[in-house]
């Protein structure tokens, strides 16, 4: 992720962007479409940042239909720092 992003900023435009790409792509390309979207905040390095983002793109998906209600990052996915 470049230096300069602001995680919350990024996470407001990518919420704004999600119903646009809805109406304007075929349901089988809006998830690759949002993920080359939130790919600006792949560079996190600290895990209590990168589960922050897991859960809320979650949650956006979820509202926008794109993911069965309560999913959320990957069970299997590395534990959050700090975490048992």
């Amino acid at each position: 992720m470049h230096p300069h992003v602001d995680i919350e900023s990024e996470l407001r435009r990518l919420q704004d962007l999600l119903p646009m790409l809805v109406a304007r792509l075929p349901a089988e390309e809006v998830l690759a479409a949002f993920a080359a979207e939130a790919d600006s905040l792949a560079g996190l390095s600290s895990p209590v940042e990168i589960a922050l983002v897991r859960e809320r793109i979650a949650r956006m998906l979820a509202r926008a239909g794109l993911l069965p209600e309560g999913a959320g990052p990957d069970p299997s996915a590395p534990a959050r720092h700090g975490a048992a």
